[in-house]
C-alpha cells in the first residue's frame, strides 16, 4: 500500500470517526435526561425518541438497515415536531434571555442528527 492509498483510506474513514464522536455526545445527552428531570413524563418520552434516533444514527453510520425506510421517514418528522414543540415551549416560558442561546445551541447540536435521519430514511425533496 502506497502512502497515497493510506492517506485516501484514512480520509474515507475520517467522516465515520466524526459520526461516532457525535453519537457519543448524543448518547451522553440522552442518558442525562432521566437524571436531570426524572419525575417529568415528557422526559421518558424524550428518552424513548432519543434512543430510537440513536438507533437510526447507528444505522446511518454503519449503512445498515434497522427497519423499513417508511418508518424512518415518519420518525424523522416526529422527531422534528418534537424539537419544534420543545423550542416553542421554551420560547414561551422565557424565564431568561439565555433561552434563545440554549435554543440555538440545541438546534446546532441536533442538526447532524436530522441530516443523518433524513438521509437514512431516503427522503427526497420531491416526496414532501
Amino acid at each position: 500500500m502506497s502512502a497515497t492509498d493510506a492517506a485516501s483510506s484514512e480520509q474515507a474513514q475520517s467522516p465515520t470517526r466524526v459520526w461516532w464522536i457525535y453519537f457519543a455526545v448524543m448518547a451522553f445527552n440522552i442518558a442525562w435526561l432521566p437524571i436531570s428531570a426524572p419525575r417529568e413524563a415528557g422526559t421518558w418520552v424524550d428518552l424513548l425518541t432519543g434512543l430510537i434516533a440513536l438507533l437510526g444514527l447507528v444505522g446511518y453510520i454503519l449503512r445498515k438497515s434497522f427497519g423499513p425506510r417508511l418508518f424512518w421517514r415518519g420518525f424523522f418528522f416526529v422527531l422534528l415536531l418534537d424539537f419544534v414543540c420543545h423550542a416553542v415551549a421554551a420560547a414561551m416560558e422565557r424565564k431568561t434571555d439565555l433561552v434563545f442561546i440554549g435554543l440555538a445551541f440545541g438546534a446546532v447540536l441536533m442538526l447532524p442528527l436530522f441530516v443523518a435521519l433524513w438521509r437514512y430514511g431516503g427522503i427526497r425533496i420531491g416526496q414532501l
